[in-house]
């Protein structure tokens, strides 16, 4: 074997290396920010990756006023900013503590530490006044029995 031939052949096996290697780094980058995602004592979700423009952001979800899901994404609403996940609001309200965070319409889901009043109207579908929003949100009907317990 000629030294040319063997230098390129040592130089293809380090560029594989070098691949091996940070897919590796993507693989265990992926698993921690998954382990961030859930604590490990309550099993809920505790970190959102959103979007922000064209960066991505860890989101404490004790900062998330309310969720919106609008097509196949859902809006983060914080006090100051609206951060977009690409996960339905279906798959979000599963990871979610049930204690802390309500889903009042198929759409919406809020935290309950969020909510300073809520009123009725004839319908029997409530509009709900937030601590850190302007906004006021719509229930459905459908899971106007939640209110019941404030």
């Amino acid at each position: 074997m000629s030294g040319e031939r063997l230098r390129a052949t040592i130089e293809r096996l380090r560029e594989s290396e070098n691949r091996r290697g940070a897919d590796r780094q993507r693989e265990e980058l992926r698993s921690l920010l998954q382990q961030l995602g859930a604590d490990a004592s309550s099993g809920y979700l505790q970190w959102i990756h959103a979007g922000l423009g064209n960066a991505t952001v860890l989101v404490p979800v004790d900062d998330v006023v309310y969720f919106r899901a609008e097509a196949k994404y859902t809006s983060a609403f914080t006090r100051d900013r609206e951060y977009l996940l690409r996960r339905a609001i279906n798959q979000l309200e599963r990871q979610l503590d049930p204690n802390r965070f309500w889903r009042i319409h198929r759409g919406i889901i809020v935290r309950v530490e969020q909510i300073v009043s809520a009123s009725r109207d004839l319908r029997g579908r409530y509009t709900t006044t937030l601590r850190d929003r302007p906004e006021t949100l719509r229930s459905s009907q459908t899971y106007g029995h939640l209110f019941k317990l404030m």
